[in-house]
Order: structure tokens, then sequence, then C-alpha cells
């Protein structure tokens, strides 16, 4: 440990950096590299800027109000004189080549700036701070493998690094190429997926069962091409996807009978469109308004705030009561009775205007009431309405019903009678 703070030991180590730097630094060639260097870099960035400045306000971009092109387009602006930069070195690079000399200044620098525009972009568009960092380490790494001039040889020992089956050769260097790919696939087609979802949302005359029935179409097929694309780019032939379709079947004859079932069964559900996003039914006792249709289950949302998961199957097997299937208008009754000193006449009468001006009540077609029988402690009177927004609730258009017939009938000295029954009591006869 003492050795590396010896004098002579620093003094040799500095004596070597001198050498060196006169061999590659104090020559004339790479000093005028240098000068180039600082002169191209002075002239294109503040070209750059003086454009950047142009398109800036100039151009004007679509898509501009979403958040990842916003951020992507204001990214592009601010790395567009490095990016003209990068290509003046390169050319210069390629045009030095074809006099037979090389830019050592270039080539050190071209990696580094390569990397930082790689950084700036990726970070635009990968939101993710962990993923975002991993792309910045990875690149980084790559350029100070590359100035090393290392990267060559790594890849060959990453590639010499594999194993073969049913005649696919797979190495190291093409799995982490694959998941490379796959990772930007997947981020592409989730965001494309997304995109074309919100546009189908604005797409007038478009019913709820076709727009979720495109928008899952849609993002089954961009992830399925980015799974084609992958295996296609390690090599594997697309026949060879038979050697597993016997195991797949099987696995999923016995073990994802449900999740198929649950599967085909909302795909059912989207095509014959009996149910859709804002449908109000009634299933198995639960009572709300489906608010999301997923591959596998019906979300539900009640009227105490629950969100019941409702699998697809039970929706295609159970009778299911749909309040709103081809008309959101749905005719209530509610019960009311009266005693037998009350006029039925009048209290028909007053149930009317009792209720005329409650403003869910539709107008057209219009309310009724109705005497239904001579009950056994009441004259059984109904009064029926129609409404259509059963998604706002059905219990509390009854409640609100029920308490302004109450005021009236106390109002009006009528009275709303409870179960009454005559006893006889007979003496038993003493024998």
């Amino acid at each position: 440990m003492n050795a590396l703070f010896d004098p002579a030991v620093i003094n040799e180590f500095l004596q070597n950096l001198y050498a060196w730097a006169q061999v590659n630094v104090f020559v004339w060639r790479n000093l005028l590299q240098l000068l180039l260097l600082f002169l191209l870099s002075l002239t294109v960035v503040k070209g750059g800027r003086k454009l950047t400045f142009y398109l800036r306000h100039r151009l004007h971009l679509p898509f501009q109000d979403r958040e990842i092109i916003h951020n992507l387009t204001e990214r592009l602006y601010y790395v567009l004189p490095a990016a003209l930069l990068g290509f003046a070195i390169w050319v210069s690079i390629q045009t030095a080549a074809l006099w037979e000399q090389t830019l050592v200044f270039f080539l050190f620098v071209q990696p580094l700036l390569a990397a930082w525009i790689i950084i700036q972009i990726a970070s635009a568009i990968i939101l993710d701070r962990f993923w975002s960092k991993f792309v910045a380490s990875a690149t980084w790494i790559l350029a100070m493998l590359s100035l090393l001039g290392v990267l060559d040889d790594l890849m060959l020992l990453l590639d010499g690094i594999g194993f073969s089956f049913g005649g696919i050769h797979l190495t190291l260097l093409s799995l982490i190429k694959a998941l490379l790919l796959l990772s930007f696939l997947y981020y592409a087609g989730t965001w494309a997926g997304s995109y074309v979802e919100q546009n189908l949302a604005r797409v007038n005359g478009l019913s709820p069962s076709a727009y979720v029935l495109l928008a899952k179409s849609i993002k089954i097929s961009v992830f399925a091409l980015a799974i084609l694309i992958t295996l296609n780019s390690v090599g594997i032939d697309f026949t060879a996807l038979a050697v597993f379709s016997g195991a797949i079947g099987i696995g999923i004859g016995f073990g994802l009978q449900k999740v198929m079932a649950n599967l085909v069964s909302g795909i059912i559900l989207l095509l014959d469109r009996s149910i859709k996003p804002g449908d109000v039914i009634e299933v198995g006792g639960v009572y709300g308004w489906i608010k999301d249709l997923r591959a596998r289950f019906v979300s539900v949302s009640t009227q105490e705030g629950k969100e019941l998961l409702i699998p697809n199957e039970d929706l295609i097997t159970q009778q299911v009561v749909n309040w709103s299937f081809s008309n959101p208008q749905i005719r209530v009754s509610v019960p009311v009775g009266v005693s037998y000193n009350s006029d039925p006449h009048q209290a028909i009468r007053l149930i009317m205007e009792a209720t005329r001006e409650i403003p869910r009540i539709l107008k057209d077609p219009e309310p009724a009431c109705f005497m239904i029988a001579h009950g056994s402690s009441s004259l059984d009177l109904e009064y029926r309405f129609w409404i259509n927004d059963p998604q706002n609730g059905v219990t509390n258009i009854k409640s609100e019903i029920l308490l302004k017939i109450w005021d009236t009938f106390k109002e009006h000295k009528i009275e709303i009678p409870f179960p009454q029954h005559d006893i006889h009591i007979r003496s038993s006869v003493e024998r």
C-alpha cells in the first residue's frame, strides 16, 4: 500500500504520462486536430442553436398536447446542436479516412457525444426513474468500452457463449439483443396502443362495446407482433413453435380452463354487445353499472362504492338483467297502501300532485297511479313512473317519492294503515 505513495513511483508515473502526451498530444498534427475540433464545435453548435430557435417558433408539430410527444419534442430541440455536431464529426472522420488519416480526438469524442444524445432522448421517453437510470448507465458503459477498444472483443466473447436446441443456436449476445429489442417494442407498443385507444374514444358513432373490442384487438396485435419480431431477431423460425403447441394445448386443457373460458366469454360479450360500459345490470344479486370490460372479468361499481370483479363466464352462463340494454329508460313501481276509511280517488290525485315536480321522473311516458287490490288491511295502490338514469340509483328515487307521499298524506289527513287483525274469543262451554 505504501508503495503507491512512494515518491519514486509517483515520479515514474508522471514521467510516463508526460512521455505519452509528447507523443500523442503535443504534436502539431494532434494539436491541429484539437483546434479543428474546437472550431467545428463552435461553428456547428452556434448554427444548431439558431436552427433550433427557428424550428421552435416556426414548426408546429402534431400531437403536441400529449405529454410524451411534448417531452420528446422539447428534448429533440435541446439535443439538435449536439446531433449536428455528431454528424459533422462523422463526416470529418469519413473524409479523413479517404486521405488515409486518423482523427484521434474526433474518434474519442464521437461515442461520448452519441451516448449523451441517446441518454437525453431516452430520459424524455422513459418516464420511469429506474429504467431511465438503467438505460443511461448501460449507454455510458458501452461508450467507455468503445473508447477502450474492447467492445468488439466483448461482443465476440458473448457471441461465443451459447447453447443449441432443436437446430437453433442461441448465444448470450443474441439473448441480450432480443431482450433489449423486446423491451423497446413493448414500450413502443404500449404507447402506440394507448394513443390509438385515445383516438378511438373520439370517434363518433362507435359503440362502447366496439370501442373496447377494437382497442383490445389492437393492443394484442401489437404485442404479438413485438414477440414475433423478437423471435425472428434471434433466428427462431416460426414453424419451430409448432414443437410446443402440443404442450401448450395440454396446459390450456387442464390448468387454464377457467382462464380460457373467461377470455373467450369476454370476446363473446364484446361481439354480441349484450353488455357495454355504462350499462346498469343485475346478476347474482349484484346491482350496479359496468365500469370496465377486461379480458378476464367485468368491473361493476355498486351504489355502496364497491367495485366487484365478475368473471366473464358468469355473465354468459347466468341470467343477467340489463336495465339499459336497448333503452336506458326503465319503469319503477312504488306500492302505497291507504286506509279503507280514505277516498282512493283523492289518494291517487294527491300522489300524482306530490310527485309531479321530482326532476328524475320522465314526463314522457307519463307516470300513472292505479288501485290494484283490496288488501287485507288497506287499499293497495301502485305508483308507476319512468326514469332514464338507472345508474344514479333506483332506491333513492323510491325513497324520495315515499317521503313526498307521506308528507302529502299527513297534510290531508289520509291514513296509511298498518296490518290489523280481528281476534274473536269464544268462551269454552262447560260440560
